[in-house]
């Protein structure tokens, strides 16, 4: 595979994987060029971190903006936009990044939470960031992910039980009130553990074994901790990475018998195509291909649930019945 920022799952600068965040180590800089810090823009404080899946949308967790959006009724207003900072191709979670380009420090434009997004068991524990403006992805530094594969036989059961991962992010790298947040972009490889397999630790930590699924060791070790609710969870095919899960919640860090969980981003591929597509006007990105068939178990509801705000519902009119209607239309206007 040739080195390349410009096809999804590539990066000039090529990780090293250590079978070894807790538990984690330093990745080479910008081997993960896709990795978004989010920040809160008053201490530039990282607390969540994302996947740059497009030029212009990051992929995260719904959990991190949730009660802020919650308190304004779902709305984006300009207290929300200047309220957080979306840091493209960092290493380091400070200031004193001389990795850092200051046109790589923007805000979002829009935030859409997936509608049925459930506070107490973090299903649909998914969301959309579009940024203020588009990523020059000719920058070494900066590339995007793939999604999972359209072709996935069966997205409620991708990734295969004791596949090898890695997430990344610059969460604590201890539980205890000594665990402080890493400075640098840290790297852990895990496996993943499906929860249909019971009973097991995962089928434990998990509500909708579907829409969520784990990662982690048996004898605990090596986990996410808080701090990389959003990042991504990786798989490697055919030389390119691709998104697997979203880092959701866990019960502590990297205790034994207790893995992460994290959203099952297969499942929601229809929705994030759906949800961009209605988002823009942009259909030159591959990424946007719409799907042969649309899996209605997928709630294509965009923006909000109506406990946030009853008037910001939309809905997707299926294809078919869009084209059948304009037909008749047509045979009313030919023989009237």
């Amino acid at each position: 595979m040739v080195r390349s920022s410009i096809q999804c799952g590539c990066a000039f600068y090529q990780p090293v994987i250590r079978a070894r965040i807790v538990g984690g180590i330093e990745s080479i800089p910008h081997s993960w060029p896709w990795i978004v810090s989010i920040r809160l823009a008053s201490t530039n404080s990282p607390f969540c971190g994302g996947s740059l899946i497009t030029d212009r949308y990051v992929l995260t967790a719904a959990h991190c903006f949730y009660d802020d959006l919650k308190k304004l009724g779902g709305k984006m207003t300009t207290t929300i936009r200047s309220k957080y900072l979306f840091v493209i191709g960092a290493h380091y979670s400070t200031e004193k990044n001389t990795y850092l380009n200051s046109h790589l420090r923007l805000t979002a434009n829009t935030i859409i939470m997936h509608p049925q997004y459930n506070t107490n068991t973090k299903i649909n524990d998914i969301a959309l960031v579009e940024l203020s403006q588009s990523i020059d992805l000719m920058d070494k530094s900066v590339g995007f992910i793939c999604l999972p594969m359209a072709t996935l036989r069966y997205p409620k059961a991708f990734p295969p039980d004791r596949a090898d991962a890695v997430a990344i992010g610059w969460g604590r790298v201890r539980e205890d009130s000594f665990g402080r947040a890493s400075n640098v972009l840290l790297q852990v490889e895990l496996p993943v553990q499906s929860p249909y397999i019971r009973p097991s630790d995962c089928a434990d930590q998990i509500y909708d074994p579907e829409k969520q699924f784990c990662a982690g060791f048996t004898e605990g070790g090596r986990d996410t901790c808080q701090g990389d609710s959003g990042g991504p969870l990786m798989l490697t095919y055919n030389q390119t990475w691709q998104i697997i899960g979203i880092t959701s919640y866990g019960e502590g860090c990297a205790r034994a018998h207790k893995p992460g969980v994290y959203t099952r981003v297969s499942v929601y591929r229809d929705w994030i195509n759906h949800t961009i597509s209605k988002n823009t006007l942009d259909y030159d990105i591959e990424l946007l291909n719409m799907p042969n068939n649309l899996d209605m178990n997928n709630d294509l509801e965009i923006w909000w649930d109506t406990d946030v705000d009853n008037h910001a519902k939309y809905y997707l009119i299926p294809m078919t019945n869009l084209i059948s209607f304009c037909l008749f239309l047509l045979f009313l206007t030919k023989y009237k």
